[in-house]
């Protein structure tokens, strides 16, 4: 009896067969034929699970860089923006030395980029995940093979028509309850496999001969082969010696000031604050204060005290954001924990000491534009932000009901806009601006705003009907959008509770 086995790397594989029959289980013997045959560096697999959720007891393997079901709709993006990026990356460095494949790379002796397997368990529910005018998975069955990265998908039926099927040459059709899918997948032929789970049809040199696989994972109870999995699983990790696949980039769900002011220290640098991790890029998205001029934060209660004090944590904690705190708290004092900073130069809960500081922080401002016209054109980087937090609708009127601490505001977001500053209005009823209210009708015109719901409810401005489309979906604790202008940026906020000062 011989052996038959499939080249799935230069090659797209397709799996065909009704439920129960064995697909998922050929899926588990590519997955151990390679972490046993390959390192994470020469191999490295992702899967997408749409189908059992069995898969998910392999993503502790070393040569896995993470397993996703059709729940996981961030992580889904995330991972083609992974496996886009690495067919781009490849390409430049491919025309870099004059080649166009991987496998001419490869022949060239070079080892440094690894093979890339993606693994779909059922095709068809993946195909109807993505629009048809817009199919990454199609595109990467189409143009992968040339970069390195191959696709094994299993499936009921054969699926695509001209799209999807031709991409496939290694086809492998188990038994099926139509027998026209043997035809689809393998041209006409009298043979049928007999109703046993692994049995199935293979081509070979213009015939087609039936097979039997084997059971990857002997145990019978599906409970017991899980076990078995991970007990390999962690076999294979412990010879890795650390090394792993890239991982699909992701967003924790337990994002901690703590642990962003460790992972990304440089995105706190220049007076710069890092507002969260970016949905659109799995990264930080920072902006420096002073170019904000003025910084609205409005929506979910719990969420907006916890950016108060994330912002004035981030001051205290790194190095890079150096600013002066003059802050006018809410009347339950939810910052006064926080009050004895070195970054506050003033606090207060009392509504009317809002007009104190706001003259105090025009004053500071005025000094530096003295210098600044005198020449001294250096002055604003060696000295911190100037930072004015009120955090009360309290606050905001009584700067709007007096007539010198309103021309102190307009002087503020006017010409000394420069001076390395920034407004915040730190808990800003989402509700329309009125009529005649100076204060907020500069929010309202330079649309700087951090908010804490979904676009559709946003009452304080107007956004194109385009970007509140684009951001459809429901929002987790401490998401949010960061809108400049015309555009918006979903991120995820990290979670700073008050113990966090300790």
């Amino acid at each position: 009896m011989d052996e038959y086995s499939l080249d799935i790397f230069s090659r797209n594989t397709l799996i065909v067969g009704s439920q129960l029959m064995g697909k998922t289980n050929l899926l588990q013997t590519v997955l151990r034929s390679a972490a046993e045959m390959y390192s994470p560096e020469e191999v490295q697999i992702y899967i997408l699970d749409f189908a059992s959720l069995f898969l998910k007891n392999f993503e502790e393997l070393p040569q896995v860089g993470g397993v996703v079901t059709i729940q996981e709709t961030e992580k889904i993006k995330n991972l083609f923006r992974l496996l886009n990026d690495q067919v781009e990356l490849r390409r430049q460095k491919f025309m870099s030395i004059g080649v166009g494949t991987f496998a001419a790379y490869r022949e060239g002796g070079a080892r440094d980029i690894p093979q890339i397997l993606l693994l779909v368990d059922d095709l068809a529910a993946a195909k109807g995940y993505f629009p048809l005018d817009n199919d990454p998975l199609l595109a990467l069955c189409k143009d992968g093979l040339t970069v390195g990265i191959s696709v094994v998908a299993t499936a009921t039926q054969p699926i695509g028509g001209m799209s999807y099927l031709p991409t496939f040459a290694n086809r492998v059709a188990l038994y099926n309850n139509d027998v026209t899918a043997y035809g689809a997948l393998l041209g006409h032929n009298s043979i049928r496999p007999k109703e046993l789970p692994g049995r199935c049809l293979v081509p070979y040199e213009n015939a087609v001969f039936e097979c039997q696989s084997f059971l990857t994972f002997a145990m019978e109870r599906e409970i017991d082969r899980a076990q078995e999995i991970r007990a390999f699983c962690q076999k294979i990790k412990a010879s890795a010696g650390g090394k792993r696949a890239i991982p699909i980039p992701f967003i924790p769900k337990d994002l901690t000031a703590s642990g962003v002011y460790a992972a990304y220290p440089e995105a706190f640098d220049g007076g710069r604050l890092m507002f969260g991790l970016d949905y659109a890029t799995v990264k930080p998205l920072s902006v420096q204060l002073a170019a904000l001029g003025i910084l609205a934060v409005s929506g979910r209660g719990n969420d907006v005290r916890n950016f108060q004090r994330y912002l004035l944590t981030s001051a205290e904690k790194t190095d890079g954001l150096q600013a002066a705190f003059y802050i006018v708290d809410s009347i339950d004092r939810a910052l006064q924990p926080l009050s004895d900073f070195s970054c506050v130069t003033a606090y207060s809960f009392l509504p009317e000491q809002a007009v104190d500081m706001l003259q105090q922080v025009r004053q500071t401002a005025e000094e530096r534009y003295a210098r600044v016209a005198q020449g001294d054109l250096s002055v604003l980087d060696a000295l911190p932000t100037l930072v004015l937090m009120l955090n009360s609708a309290e606050a905001i009127q009584a700067v709007q009901q007096n007539k010198t601490a309103l021309e102190a505001w307009n002087l503020l977001t006017g010409k000394l806009k420069g001076m390395n500053l920034c407004l915040v209005l730190g808990a800003l009823d989402n509700a329309s601006i009125p009529f005649g209210s100076e204060v907020l009708k500069k929010v309202k015109d330079d649309r700087k705003l951090l908010f804490f719901d979904d676009l559709g409810n946003l009452k304080i401005g107007d956004l194109p009907y385009g970007t509140v489309k684009k951001f459809a979906g429901s929002l987790q604790k401490g998401d949010g959008y960061l809108i400049l202008g015309n555009e918006a940026a979903r991120i995820r906020v990290p979670d700073c509770p008050s113990q966090e000062k300790t």
